[in-house]
């Protein structure tokens, strides 16, 4: 989907939970102004890309609306285990993105 129509369907269902996916570098910083706009909205990592594209989701999100993605079937899902191996990330961090937010999303 494009932005325009992404925000447009966010902006109308302020209630509703989305994840965002498979967002890559060139589309970070819109991603990233869009979440502090909408907090409403989460983001799977599985599509960043960028030497420690997770430390700079932590920057400008923080880690309580990223989760873990695998990009499975399209993607190798050692790739996002390694960008959280090699993210500068507390233990709470690393849980949050690993499994807490997903939990805490599907009411687990």
């Amino acid at each position: 989907m494009d932005a325009g129509t992404i925000e447009t369907v966010v902006a109308r269902y302020p209630k509703l939970t989305f994840v965002l996916s498979g967002v890559n570098y060139g589309e970070t910083l819109w991603t990233f102004d869009f979440m502090n706009r909408f907090r409403n909205v989460s983001l799977e990592i599985s599509g960043m890309q960028g030497f420690r594209a997770v430390d700079g989701c932590l920057r400008a999100i923080g880690s309580d609306r990223l989760l873990f993605g695998s990009g499975l079937p399209l993607l190798y899902p050692a790739c996002s285990i390694q960008k959280l191996e090699v993210a500068r990330l507390s233990r709470e961090q690393r849980y949050a993105i690993s499994e807490g937010n997903a939990r805490r999303l599907l009411d687990l």
